[in-house]
């Protein structure tokens, strides 16, 4: 059914899609918003493919139907529903644009944490939401669960996911339940057949679920990052040291700088913006400091007070009590005498935004989650602008004609769908040896992304 705030333009139908993956970017046009659904393919779903857009959304108090509908066909969409008025019994249908059987997806989000009344009983979650009363607000409904669909009815179960409250016979919300928040944990995590939930809700759900458990006196399990869109980088200006304070050895240092352009990324640099990492420490989040990157070997700990991380005005700082051991001093002492003198961070990002600086297109990181810092020897990234390049090349496609087609593009106010930094990663795979149908898949996203650019170029 079509949507009451939103204008839809459909660009690739849903069924080709792993609904997993599904994500919102949001952009802008002439100065009007819309936001940009977007997702793997389901014969190109692993941790390394590109993204890959499904559809957009127009707010209609900022774009008239006219407006969304030709910017719909300016992009290749293939089905246009314009917002739901009162008294429609299904949207109008533009006869310039292909008609394909209803087909979208939610925009979803996870529910704040919230502190409750804990219990660890016995937990059966279906028999819980059954007990739940049926047509109420949605308050009431987001007592009881960990995340809800943003473009469902908020005055039915169906709109929510992750019960983890008692529910009593009557339909009144208990306490938290211990069992069901860990039972939920697991389903994050891949239990069950996994959780139907775009990857950038899972640490929002995961926060949710572990601040009961923690109110419960337990220990949250981990989430999971198998996933997630694990991104990392290397900062060469890390100010790397080793203090000594109170009798204590430390290890210091940036693990991301704020406002500083990337190398080149092959076909982009990157930028993360103040505040990216805010709302995810807000959380108290179990982040480690590790050497060269290796979970064998940690440094340190967030939830034990071994490693202190926060923002200032330069980037995420860290500040790290290493063990004793025979592995950490000598590893502290590379530190202390420059051998190793870069730091690194993993990372997934949850907001970013794309624009032109200086004839490059730079992505911004918005907002991410961090999931570690760590003193390295060598950049995460050093093989990927050599190897994207030849990629390019090797796909058939020429890298410089395509950035020129979109320089133009841009200069004329034309409204590029720029293609997902996960296409660097994929490229790269390309490269180095992915199988056949990973490699498939690569060519037909130049393609694809090559044939938008030529439109936009007749439209000039």
């Amino acid at each position: 059914m079509p949507y009451p705030t939103e204008h839809t333009c459909i660009v690739r139908e849903k069924a080709d899609f792993d609904e997993s993956t599904f994500r919102t970017i949001q952009r802008k046009h002439e100065g009007k918003s819309y936001r940009v659904i977007v997702g793997k393919l389901k014969d190109a779903a692993g941790a390394d493919d590109p993204m890959v857009e499904h559809s957009y959304r127009y707010p209609r108090d900022e774009w008239t139907e006219t407006d969304a509908r030709a910017h719909c066909r300016e992009h290749d969409g293939i089905n246009f529903e314009p917002a739901a008025e009162a008294g429609r019994a299904k949207p109008q249908e533009d006869s310039s644009v292909a008609s394909l059987p209803q087909n979208d997806i939610s925009v979803r989000a996870a529910i704040g944490v919230h502190h409750t009344e804990t219990t660890d009983e016995g937990w059966d979650g279906p028999a819980n939401e059954a007990r739940l009363k049926t047509d109420e607000s949605e308050a009431y409904y987001r007592q009881a669960f960990a995340w809800q669909d943003a473009d469902a009815d908020p005055k039915t179960k169906a709109a929510y996911k992750f019960i983890h409250h008692q529910v009593a016979e009557g339909g009144d919300i208990g306490a938290a339940n211990a069992r069901g928040c860990s039972a939920g944990v697991a389903v994050l995590n891949g239990g069950r057949g996994g959780a139907d939930i775009p990857d950038g809700d899972r640490p929002g759900v995961w926060r949710h679920l572990a601040a009961h458990i923690e109110d419960a006196g337990k220990e949250a399990p981990e989430l999971s990052r198998s996933a997630g869109q694990i991104e990392r980088r290397t900062v060469q200006r890390a100010d790397l040291r080793i203090m000594a304070q109170a009798g204590q050895t430390r290890i210091q240092g940036y693990g991301a700088l704020f406002g500083v352009l990337s190398e080149d990324l092959g076909w982009f640099l990157e930028m993360i913006e103040e505040g990216a990492f805010a709302e995810c420490l807000s959380h108290k989040p179990d982040i480690r400091c590790l050497w060269q990157h290796d979970p064998s070997y940690v440094f340190g700990r967030t939830v034990n007070n071994t490693l202190q991380i926060s923002e200032d005005e330069r980037g995420l700082w860290y500040d790290c009590l290493p063990p004793e051991t025979t592995w950490a001093k000598d590893a502290v002492e590379t530190i202390r005498r420059g051998d190793v003198n870069q730091s690194s961070f993993a990372f997934m990002s949850v907001d970013e935004r794309w624009e032109k600086k200086d004839g490059q297109m730079v992505r911004i990181i918005t907002r991410a989650e961090v999931f570690d810092v760590s003193p390295v020897t060598y950049p995460a990234y050093s093989d990927t602008v050599v190897g994207v390049r030849a990629v390019w090349q090797a796909a058939g496609r020429d890298p410089g004609r395509m950035i020129e087609m979109m320089d133009r593009a841009l200069r004329a106010g034309a409204d590029i769908p720029l293609p997902d930094v996960k296409m660097r990663q994929a490229l790269h795979g390309f490269l180095t040896g992915a199988e056949r149908d990973d490699r498939e898949a690569v060519r037909r996203e130049l393609e694809h992304l090559e044939r938008r650019l030529k439109l936009a170029e007749e439209d000039i």
